[in-house]
């Protein structure tokens, strides 16, 4: 835990609360060894105090190769304001991995990528 804040509000009250977003690897194209690029580490809000949740998550399970989660695809309450100029960028996106690399992608959300040498020869 980088930051803790605690904040005691009556009911109601709106505070603004930097998300941090959190990805499962379920996603059918990462399941084939296509990279995750994660835009967005974290979303802001504005937000009613009863509704302050730990984490945002995002479900990567229909997403394939060259799909992307936008900001605004992320089901909130919709008590919730997102702070953005533009809720149109996308926050991650599967990208085509190349033919020589194998790559990992761990449980905590971050990826590897580890290239093997090009043994053809021209």
């Amino acid at each position: 835990m980088l930051k803790l804040v605690r904040v005691q509000e009556d009911e109601g009250v709106l505070l603004k609360v930097n998300w941090p977003v959190n990805w499962e690897d379920a996603c059918p194209g990462l399941k084939r060894g296509h990279l995750l690029q994660r835009t967005r580490a974290s979303l802001m809000y504005f937000c009613p105090v009863e509704h302050i949740a730990p984490k945002i998550e995002v479900d990567l399970t229909n997403i394939d190769v060259r799909d992307r989660v936008l900001m605004h695809d992320i089901p909130v309450q919709p008590s919730l304001k997102l702070l953005s100029e533009n809720n149109t960028i996308p926050i991650t996106l599967v990208k085509h991995s190349k033919n020589n690399e194998t790559n990992i992608f761990s449980s905590d959300g971050t990826w590897y990528a580890f290239w093997a040498p090009n043994t053809s020869s021209v």
